[in-house]
């Protein structure tokens, strides 16, 4: 979990200003270990994309419904409606990106995205929204994600690698950024190779 990968993460860079020690010698991680961690987790996210990030939201617009709000959406790919009389029927729907007041959305709303459609008067509808999605953050010691669960040395070194950034050692970025893209790479063959082990219409293909 998110606790582990940090004291980690302390442990293997002697980065013991990042955590707290209690009277007993446990150690807490402090709000800035959390500020490296989930900017670790967005740089795996944005390098490599997660490697299950796709999923569909599915969602029920009621009658003269225009706005669908959700987040953690990275980018929408496709939206579709689904047939009220046999939901493996799906026709793509005309969609575009909703924007914002950001003074009337409430601070625990976010991060948030949106898209709009054609409005229908006349009946509910059963929207599927396919989209590649970010990791959820890791805010609480209990925390989990892809990265923690399936790889959590390559969290650690990227954290590693947020800290040089703000080091300002840029050959300490570039050496500990390089092989963590070679293992994203070999990640993402293993992506492949099991979308293509199945029917040509799950493939995805970038």
């Amino acid at each position: 979990d998110a606790s582990e990968v940090i004291l980690l993460f302390v442990e293997t860079s002697g980065r013991y200003d990042l955590v707290t020690k209690d009277e007993y010698g446990e150690m807490t991680p402090s709000a800035r270990a959390y500020h490296y961690l989930n900017a670790a987790q967005r740089w795996l996210d944005r390098e490599l994309g997660c490697p299950k990030e796709d999923a569909w939201l599915i969602k029920t617009l009621a009658a003269g419904e225009t706005l669908i709000e959700f987040s953690l959406a990275r980018y929408v790919k496709n939206v579709y409606i689904q047939d009220p009389d046999d939901e493996d029927v799906k026709t793509s729907l005309p969609w575009k990106p909703a924007w914002f007041d950001i003074e009337d959305i409430e601070a625990d709303g976010w991060p948030l995205k949106g898209i709009e459609l054609e409005v229908d008067d006349e009946k509910d509808r059963t929207i599927w929204i396919h989209a590649a999605w970010k990791s959820p953050a890791l805010d609480e010691e209990d925390s989990i994600s892809f990265w923690t669960v399936e790889h959590p040395e390559l969290l650690v070194r990227a954290m590693q690698v947020q800290t040089e950034i703000d080091m300002r050692n840029t050959q300490g970025v570039a050496d500990f950024a390089e092989p963590l893209r070679h293992d994203l790479e070999q990640i993402w063959r293993d992506v492949v190779a099991e979308e293509m082990s199945g029917p040509p219409e799950q493939w995805r293909m970038r």
